[in-house]
């Protein structure tokens, strides 16, 4: 977790809380379409030159969404996270451009507005262990994934922390 302060006198930190894999996820894919549309140059064929180019744009906006990690900003109240894991309210949220583009998004809600936190582990038949964050609140839920227990433990507590929210973590 980063922490950084404006330089005001009575400025509270920012803290992030970045997962480098989701990073490296987005990085790999951007340079795989750059890699394929440098090798299309020499023969054009511009379907598969729109497809390289839609997976650029697609693997930029990932990045772009997912570059800060989850922001807690004590001076505005509020946090912010990547999209991919906003539930939908009702049936109708299913069909809004805004949901179905939620990978490319960010979204913000109050710190107060939260009321519970749950940490989630999910195994999958491989043994491979997915690590994730469930918020729950006015706002609705939102879920964000981690590669790393580490760093969802670590936004679990700063929340915690400073939400004061006790054990169990739900606050009423």
């Amino acid at each position: 977790m980063t922490s950084s302060a404006s330089g005001g006198t009575n400025d509270k930190p920012l803290y992030k809380v970045r997962d480098p894999g989701k990073l490296a996820i987005g990085l790999f894919i951007m340079s795989i379409g750059l890699w394929v549309l440098y090798k299309q140059i020499s023969h054009p064929d511009l379907p598969f030159v729109c497809l390289c180019l839609m997976v650029i744009i697609g693997a930029a906006l990932f990045l772009k969404a997912n570059w800060n990690g989850v922001v807690i900003d004590l001076n505005r109240d509020m946090v912010e996270v990547p999209g991919g894991g906003i539930a939908a309210n009702d049936f109708s949220d299913y069909c809004k451009p805004k949901f179905l583009l939620q990978y490319f998004c960010r979204f913000k809600f109050n710190l107060r507005d939260i009321s519970e936190i749950k940490k989630y582990c999910k195994l999958d038949s491989k043994g491979n262990q997915s690590h994730a964050m469930i918020f729950t609140g006015s706002f609705g839920s939102a879920r964000i994934w981690f590669n790393s227990e580490g760093k969802r433990d670590q936004l679990y507590a700063s929340i915690r922390q400073i939400n004061n929210m006790g054990i169990p973590v739900i606050k009423g």
